[in-house]
């Protein structure tokens, strides 16, 4: 497994629970994120930062993200975009998805986001490693550290 790290701004953090960044990504990156990402960052303000950040990090290199709940039988469409690239059946087996689904064009691969203090614990790195036996790609561990 791969690890990176992505640097932010305190103020970024400060700005994600103050509720003023999820409407403006949403809104910058239609192709990234859905009405249910909304919602969920509506919910529930204190928590998704990472993997929005994250996500947007990707879609400034021009990739895309599926975030929270691909693999899960209530979500259409994020379901019959990663059956583009993955057997469905065979990923509703993996117990733990990583936070993103990655993609662009026929590349795509995995991340895990990590903040703060929070680290890998070892049934998601088993499942990790499984869904890189299975199918052949890779899963980013992106440990986020405000600067």
């Amino acid at each position: 497994m791969r690890e990176i790290t992505l640097g932010y701004e305190k103020q970024i953090l400060q700005d994600w629970k103050d509720k003023k960044l999820y409407e403006k990504w949403f809104k910058q990156f239609p192709d990234v994120f859905d009405k249910e990402d909304l919602g969920l960052a509506r919910r529930r303000p204190s928590f998704h930062f990472g993997e929005w950040f994250v996500a947007k990090h990707y879609a400034e290199k021009g990739y895309k993200s599926l975030l929270e709940k691909f693999g899960c039988k209530n979500h259409d469409r994020k379901n019959k975009i990663i059956s583009k690239y993955l057997n469905l059946k065979k990923l509703m087996c993996i117990p733990k998805f990583p936070d993103l689904f990655v993609y662009k064009n026929k590349e795509f691969f995995f991340v895990e986001v990590k903040k703060g203090g929070d680290r890998l614990n070892a049934k998601q790195g088993e499942c990790f490693e499984k869904i890189k036996q299975e199918f052949g790609c890779e899963v980013i561990l992106c440990n986020l550290e405000h600067r």
